[in-house]
């Protein structure tokens, strides 16, 4: 080829690029395929709906869908890391992998194999998180293999801390941790309560830094993962009602079970008896606005989270009157009721 040098090594850089481009246009394929491969043989790894009306597949990507929304809103690209962020959202797909529709208390109670291996000690949440690293050595399910060694360990810690922190035995412990980070710095946290008005406003340095420590950041991202996990109260009407639904039919099945096997009963009331809208009402009002408050203290703009709990409550209180329930029990519902409301009100006079 009679070309002069300068054009000769001018082709050859075009060609190295282009082989440069090709191989990571072939890399990312490869990626795509395996993450698909990962994710198919995690559903695969789930019960049906049928069979597990609530702790399903479908839950799970819920869940993960909601998490990727909370890291959007909190800004935690300020203070968490991709890594730690591709690993909770594998957490949340992955969080309830196995599940049988029982739960911990029933296996415990009925002296399941799990409960046996695991010494009693959160045997779903520990079942799960072997289940998802066998699954991830499977041929073309291999995620983690491109992970640096260090890259991969803090990865398996974040995945297997986030995953056992969904055991709902530690809720309240949780939620009593959140309230404490809160009053550690609460003047700062107060400065930023008006954040959730502007949506462009990034968190101060003072905020970052609180959360990029060690300790805080541990607190953080084992919230998180629970925090989506809980948040049926969270979302439209149509899809908290949906979910609710599914949660005490599931709850309902176990109690069957329960009574079948004369072993101690997950709750008082059967199908037959329990007023599902008077359940409901219980659970937000013990364990889901605690855990919104808490939340929202720490990053204002999940206030969305707990106005649409709110809500939601409004709504099951609405159905729960359709079905006329007595003066006395009315009366003591009201009170607690005023707790949410005052809650509120608080809120509003800290903006």
């Amino acid at each position: 080829e009679n070309l002069p040098p300068v054009f000769r090594a001018r082709r050859g850089s075009i060609g190295r690029r282009r082989s440069s481009a090709a191989r990571r246009s072939s890399h990312s394929e490869e990626n795509s395929i395996m993450t698909g491969a990962f994710v198919l043989a995690l559903a695969n790894g789930y019960a049906d709906s049928v069979s597990v009306p609530y702790h399903n597949f479908m839950h799970a990507v819920d869940v993960a869908f909601t998490l990727t929304r909370v890291l959007k809103l909190i800004h935690s690209e300020y203070f968490i890391s991709a890594h730690d962020r591709l690993a909770l959202v594998v957490a949340a797909l992955a969080h309830d992998v196995g599940h049988g529709g029982y739960n911990n208390a029933f296996l415990i109670n009925s002296n399941d194999t799990l409960a046996l291996i695991y010494n009693d000690k959160s045997p779903l949440e520990m079942m799960h998180c072997a289940r998802l690293f066998e699954i991830s050595t499977k041929p073309g399910c291999t995620v983690f293999a491109n992970l640096e060694a260090e890259a991969y360990r803090e990865v398996r810690h974040v995945i297997v801390e986030a995953v056992l922190a969904t055991d709902t035995q530690k809720h309240f412990a949780m939620v009593k941790e959140l309230n404490m980070a809160y009053e550690m710095r609460e003047q700062l946290f107060d400065s930023i309560a008006d954040m959730a008005d502007d949506p462009a406003r990034l968190p101060p340095v003072e905020t970052v830094e609180f959360f990029a420590s060690t300790e805080n950041l541990w607190m953080l991202r084992k919230f998180l993962v629970h925090f989506c996990d809980q948040g049926n109260s969270f979302k439209s009407w149509n899809l908290c009602r949906f979910w609710g639904d599914c949660m005490l039919e599931e709850l309902l099945t176990q109690r069957d079970k329960e009574e079948d096997l004369d072993l101690p009963l997950s709750c008082l009331s059967d199908r037959n008896t329990m007023n599902r809208s008077k359940a409901q009402l219980g659970i937000i009002e013990f364990c889901i606005a605690p855990l919104a408050a808490a939340a929202r203290r720490l990053f204002p703009r999940l206030i969305q989270c707990e106005e649409t709990m709110l809500t939601n409550y409004d709504q099951w209180w609405d159905a729960w009157m359709e079905t006329g329930p007595g003066a006395d029990e009315i009366e003591r519902a009201k009170e607690r009721r005023e707790v949410l409301r005052r809650r509120e009100k608080e809120k509003d006079k800290k903006k």
